[in-house]
Parts: structure tokens; C-alpha cells; sequence
């Protein structure tokens, strides 16, 4: 059965001083806005039922989740609180002989109400707030470029495909740009591209580790790795010793 409110206070705040019983002018304020029907509306209206157990009174659990939000606590951490804290208490409209709700129900009253309509209610309410300079929002202003790139998970057989991949990328453009040509260089692109789908194919089918088709598939990828090093590396020597010799007579040209 849906409750709405908690409005019977215990002997004890009757017999307690006013002082006492006030509330900061924050929790004072958030406290006349969560008295809005419009709060309400989304719980009476999906949740109503005349009959079963009393649930915690909405007027209680949106309290809780503005603590919440408000001061970025779990639930454990909120409620171990709102224990210890009799202002919170009295913003929760918790009397001294209620018990606060354990962590789990809120968990559960949170996931029956939906995440959607909890964070939609308490942003309203902090927007209202911020608009009355009740609190403080922080800002922030970011200057970002997002670009979109697909992304796989790093495993050692794709660590070394990108790996190929770069070598062979690097060593085009070497060339392309009239040095090393004269050492020999195979690009391996489409069978690293054969031998990454067919290790796929063989981790599909939930084989081990140690299993021989794999073992195969890996080693083929691990020789065309050697393939594409040392050649790389050669270009790369060549490619410092002929600029080293175009710099040496660039610098004797200069010279006389």
C-alpha cells in the first residue's frame, strides 16, 4: 500500500525545546519545495494500491534520496547518517520512534520506482534550487573534440596484428617518399587480416588455450611478425643512413 506521508510526530519532539527541532535554512527550504504536489504525482499515479503492506512514506524516501544526491553518499553510507543526525531525521520526517529504512529497501523501492523517475524528480528540484540560490551549482566548461573510432579488446594475438599493421604502414611511407628503396619489403597486410579471423573462429568455438589448432594459427601470426621486423628494421637503418648522406652533402654544398 502506497503512503504518501508520515505526519504523526512522537512524544518526544512534542516535549523538545523549538530550538531543537528547526532545521538549517537549506533543509528548511528543500523541505517546503518536497511538500509539492508534484512530487507526488508520479508515485500515485504509477504505484497507488489500497491494499498490502505500508510502504516507506514517499515523503520520507524522496528526503532520503535528496540526501542522497545532494552529498553523493551510498546507501549505506545515508542511512548510517540519518541515523546518527537528528536534523536529518527531522528533514526525513523521521520521529525518534521510527526506524530508518534498511539500505536494501531503499535499493528496492529505488528499482521498483525506476532510476529515471528518482533522478528526474531530485534534478528538477536541484534546478528549482539553484534558480532560488538555495545552493551553489558548480561549474564546469569543457572544450572537446569527440571522434568516433572503434575500439577491440587488446588481446596478445591483436596487440600483435596492430603491430604488423604499424611496421608496414611506417615502412609505405618510407618509401613513398624515395628512401630505402632499394631494400626489399612484403607486405603481409591480408594475412595477418586471414589469421586474426581464423584465431576468432577457433576462440568461438570455446577450445583451450593449449589447443592445437590455436597453437597453429598463433605461431603462422608469430613467423610473419619476424617476417615484417627485421625487414623493417633495415629499412629504418637505411633510411637514417641515407638521409645522414644527403645532410653530409647538403652541408658540403653549403661549405664552398
Amino acid at each position: 500500500m502506497l503512503r504518501l506521508r508520515n505526519d504523526q510526530p512522537s512524544l518526544w519532539e512534542s516535549v523538545l525545546p523549538e530550538e531543537v527541532l528547526k532545521l538549517s535554512e537549506e533543509l528548511g527550504r528543500v523541505d517546503e519545495l518536497l511538500e509539492d504536489e508534484r512530487f507526488f504525482a508520479p508515485f500515485r499515479e504509477g504505484f497507488s494500491c489500497p491494499w498490502g503492506r505500508p510502504t516507506v512514506p514517499v515523503a520520507t524516501y524522496l528526503r532520503l534520496m535528496y540526501l542522497k544526491f545532494r552529498y553523493k553518499l551510498g546507501y549505506k553510507a545515508l542511512v548510517r547518517e540519518v541515523k546518527d543526525s537528528f536534523t536529518w531525521r527531522r528533514f526525513c520526517h523521521l520521529s525518534f520512534n521510527d526506524p530508518v529504512p534498511d539500505a536494501s529497501t531503499l535499493v528496492k523501492l529505488t528499482h521498483k520506482y525506476g532510476n529515471a523517475t528518482v533522478r528526474a524528480l531530485n534534478e528538477a528540484l536541484v534546478l528549482k534550487l539553484k534558480e532560488e540560490k538555495v545552493v551553489r551549482g558548480r561549474k564546469i566548461r569543457l572544450d572537446t573534440t569527440v571522434v568516433e573510432a572503434d575500439i577491440h579488446y587488446p588481446t596478445d594475438s591483436s596487440l600483435l596484428g596492430d603491430g604488423i599493421r604499424l611496421i608496414t604502414r611506417a615502412v609505405s611511407r618510407v618509401k613513398k617518399v624515395g628512401l630505402a628503396l632499394g631494400v626489399p619489403f612484403v607486405m603481409h597486410t591480408r594475412k595477418v587480416k586471414r589469421l586474426l579471423s581464423g584465431i576468432s573462429r577457433v576462440v568461438r568455438e570455446r577450445v583451450s588455450a593449449t589447443s592445437p589448432r590455436l597453437v597453429a594459427v598463433k605461431e603462422k601470426l608469430l613467423g610473419l611478425a619476424r617476417k615484417v621486423i627485421a625487414p623493417g628494421k633495415e629499412v629504418q637503418a637505411q633510411a637514417e643512413r641515407e638521409l645522414e648522406g644527403e645532410r653530409a652533402q647538403s652541408g658540403g654544398r653549403c661549405a664552398s
